[in-house]
């Protein structure tokens, strides 16, 4: 239930339109109730074949029931006695075209309000997800699949809107048109209709039973479509690799079980879902033949007039249908909690990386970054109670002055990589420290240390936009001049000019319609553009081929002009000109010094000269 009124909670800035809708309701159902008071006069006239010979006595005002069915009663027996039965026939059927039509108009509107609030309700939810999702460190990002984030964020919240929020007139609507037409029967028996609720409450506790089971089924099934989604995701990425493989049986193999295992389980949620409609209807006619059996025989004994009997029947039909939509809703329901659910824990999911409340504005970047004792490590599995973690940095000390151009070279799952990512606070360490400016990373504000820093990485990360939105990508005030003076000084404005619409041309999904070193330079561009005071290049020529390394290479010796640069290479012929060069493997620093230094030494870096001339 908890989970409900979570959802609810989105619907909160919107309660204002609450009460018209709840006032559009009860006039729906009120008209509507009256098409039904108007059947016991008319069978009356029409089949029992009494009519009135004097007329009814006008009543006095009242805000009753009583009152306007007296009222009717009135002008219904003055028709007949002065103008005959045909126009008492013309008045009532003017009534019930007048009372249809104001009811439809009044349920309408009714479904226009709720559909206002419901869909803004999905987009506040929506955007309340995209919103944590963006807060959220890069290390959730690595132990989350992407294929169930996405179900989340669209199946589960499609499913949260219909499920939930699209109920939602019918946890209002039910209850009020059950009222209303509840109290029509009191008033017309009371007796009987206390014979008749004796038997309600059996088919809810069969509709409750159902709904437990319908919560175990739509869990297994959400969970399952957020696995097939990320294998989809996991196919696209890799095409190239699973056919190269000849991988295809193999991964139609994985994904025909997961879909046999999603078939079983929505297979098994909607058979029990949709039992919920036809059992109540069956309920429901059993108890109608009940009432009847009953009812008939107060009539037989003179307890109760026939025609109030059959208008009785007419009614008690119509407060079927709420009690089956709201059993309906409740089974609905349980699937948009199970969704809830899910959307929920990606909403309680708190960042690692937190800023401190004293933490302080970086103005500008003037001393050194110094990297003290660091150790850090992974989380790779969870067994029972245990965490297992894998060691990548043990006691790391390192300095790098302003201005210079450290790289970090060795063997692949050293920790090179993660070592920058510290630099740039995606992770925080379990021990030790980096400070910049002989303060700590963790006393500076997230977004002033990041405005500080560029970051170029092996695969260019683009997005499916224009060239110029991409090298613009996180600035708002970029103009074209200061986009285009970025591209020349990366070595793209050439090829960028050549393209269908130059800067406006869009690179498709992933920038792919351009080249690895197009794709590389135009981060390049981006990075130029930003004019960060410390640099990061995480393996940038380590794709390319010989022709695009020399283009690429060219722009980030441009790009490193003055600044603090790490950089992270796999050849090493990239950074022999580089003020320090580290060697780290196995999470330690080997050896450290110029490239000259470190080749007399004949040491670690001497070996990995070696190994890539061979």
């Amino acid at each position: 239930m908890n989970v409900i009124w979570r959802l609810m909670g989105y619907m909160r800035p919107f309660r204002s339109f609450v009460p018209f809708y709840i006032l559009t309701s009860i006039l729906a159902i009120i008209f509507g109730a009256i098409n039904f008071t108007l059947l016991a006069p008319l069978l009356k006239i029409l089949f029992l074949d009494e009519t009135p010979t004097q007329i009814v006595a006008a009543p006095t005002f009242s805000w009753s029931f009583g009152y306007f069915t007296d009222l009717f009663n009135h002008n219904f027996s003055k028709i007949i006695v002065e103008e005959g039965k045909m126009e008492a026939l013309y008045f009532v059927c003017k009534i019930l075209i007048v009372t249809v039509f104001l009811s439809n108009v009044f349920r309408y509107l009714a479904l226009y309000i709720i559909n206002k609030i419901r869909f803004k309700a999905t987009a506040r939810l929506q955007n309340a997800l995209f919103n944590n999702i963006l807060a959220l460190d890069v290390g959730y990002f690595s132990q989350e699949r992407k294929g169930d984030l996405m179900s989340r964020f669209s199946n589960d919240a499609r499913e949260v809107e219909t499920s939930v929020y699209n109920e939602f007139k019918g946890l209002i609507r039910s209850p009020l048109t059950f009222l209303v037409y509840f109290s029509l029967l009191v008033y017309w028996s009371w007796k009987l209709t206390l014979f008749a609720f004796i038997f309600l409450p059996i088919s809810g506790g069969i509709i409750a039973l159902i709904s437990r089971k319908l919560r175990k089924s739509s869990g297994i099934s959400q969970t399952t479509l957020g696995d097939m989604l990320s294998m989809l995701d996991e196919l696209l990425s890799g095409i190239k690799i699973v056919s190269a493989f000849n991988a295809q049986n193999f991964i139609l193999s994985r994904f025909k079980k997961l879909n046999e295992r999603y078939r079983i389980s929505k297979t098994s949620y909607d058979n029990k879902r949709d039992i919920a409609a036809p059992l109540s209807e069956f309920l429901g006619v059993i108890t109608i033949s009940i009432i009847l059996l009953y009812g008939g025989n107060m009539v037989f004994n003179g307890q109760l007039s026939a025609e109030i009997f059959i208008a009785y029947i007419a009614v008690f039909s119509q407060i079927i249908p709420p009690i089956k939509e709201g059993a309906t809703l409740v089974t609905n329901m349980q699937r948009g909690i199970i969704s809830g659910r899910r959307v929920f824990e990606v909403l309680d999911s708190k960042p690692s990386i937190n800023e401190l409340p004293s933490a302080k504005k970086l103005s500008l970047f003037s001393d050194k970054i110094e990297i003290k004792d660091l150790h850090f490590s992974y989380k790779i599995s969870k067994e029972e109670e245990e965490v297992i973690e894998k060691q990548v940095l043990n006691g790391i000390n390192l300095s790098i002055k302003k201005g210079e151009i450290v790289a970090l070279v060795g063997m692949s799952g050293g920790g090179k990589s993660t070592l920058a990512d510290l630099v740039a606070r995606f992770y925080d360490p379990q021990q030790g420290d980096i400070l910049l400016d002989n303060i700590s990373l963790k006393d500076y504000t997230l977004h002033s240390l990041r405005s500080q820093m560029g970051i170029v990485t092996q695969e260019a990360i683009l997005f499916n936009d224009t060239i110029f939105n991409n090298i613009a990508f996180g600035i708002e005030t970029a103009t074209p001049e200061n986009v285009e003076n970025a591209a020349k000084i990366a070595n793209a404005h050439d090829f960028i000019i050549k393209t269908e619409e130059g800067y406006q041309t869009n690179i498709g999904d992933r920038g792919s319609k351009l080249s690895g070193g197009q794709r590389q330079r135009i981060s390049i561009a981006r990075a130029v553009l930003k004019n960060p005071a410390i640099l990061i290049l995480d393996e940038a020529t380590s794709a390319l081929d010989s022709e695009s390394e020399h283009l690429v290479q060219e722009a980030l010796y441009k790009l490193m002009e003055g600044r603090t640069t790490l950089v992270i290479a796999h050849r090493l012929s990239t950074i022999q000109h580089a003020d320090k060069i580290v060697v780290i493997n196995d999470g330690k620093i080997m050896e450290t010094g110029t490239h000259q230094n470190l080749i007399e030494k004949q040491g670690a870096y001497s070996k990995l000269v070696e190994m890539q001339m061979m």
